[in-house]
């Protein structure tokens, strides 16, 4: 039973090890949004939110949740940016540990792998920002039906922004380690 213990912390240990700096940024980005989250919804409860003019006549409009929960998702995902392109040693690390795992395999070109990797972190950046742009339908239906959804528009984008974070910087550490 130890043994089996044993290799499972070894196994996960492996897994993390050359990717501190993604984790580190889905938990600065996850901090970030628990600190942004209630402030926005502080401001859409109670209509600060200036109305947005729809024609030159004077009538104004407040936008709807679908356009608040648009600028919502912009502003994690630009602080996910910011988190992701954070400089400091912990990226250097983890560029470090990604280009000696890539030389400690016999690979032919250590820089393709490398190289493949910065590939699919992008790649799962760009997912998580498609995710993070569309609410799905049925959190949308979910608004109409409890009322609770105005919740989800928010959450929704917030939690898909943590994935941006980690795959971007993922992907910042595996440039850094291609540039070396």
């Amino acid at each position: 039973m130890a043994i089996e213990q044993y290799v499972k912390e070894s196994v996960l240990g492996a897994l993390f090890r050359p990717f501190p700096f993604g984790f580190v940024a889905a938990l600065l980005q996850l901090i970030a949004v628990a600190l942004v989250t209630p402030v926005v919804l502080a401001v859409m409860g109670d209509g600060s939110i200036m109305p947005l003019p729809t024609s030159f006549v004077s009538n104004l409009t407040a936008p709807s949740l679908e356009t608040q929960s648009s600028i919502v998702a912009g502003t994690y995902l630009i602080i996910s940016l910011g988190v992701a392109l954070t400089e400091n040693r912990l990226l250097d690390s983890s560029a470090m540990q990604i280009r000696h795992l890539s030389h400690l395999k016999p690979f032919s070109r250590p820089e393709l792998v490398i190289a493949l990797l910065l590939f699919l972190f992008c790649l799962g950046a760009a997912a998580f920002t498609v995710l993070a742009l569309h609410t799905p339908q049925f959190l949308v239906d979910l608004e109409h039906q409890d009322g609770c959804g105005e919740i989800a528009l928010i959450v929704w984008p917030g939690t898909m922004s943590i994935g941006v974070a980690c795959f971007g910087a993922n992907a910042h550490a595996a440039l850094r380690a291609l540039q070396w």
